[in-house]
């Protein structure tokens, strides 16, 4: 599976509506209302 299926794939799974993403950073997802950093070997 492509690095970017299983991201979207634990978005999914977490229940998040907007992913942050930026060169160089951590990934942030938006979930419930709440910004939460992604900890995840997935990026």
């Amino acid at each position: 599976m492509a690095k970017i299926d299983a991201f979207f794939k634990l978005m999914n799974d977490q229940g998040a509506s907007d992913p942050h993403l930026v060169a160089g950073s951590q990934p942030i997802l938006r979930v419930h209302g709440d910004m939460e950093r992604v900890k995840s070997t997935l990026y």
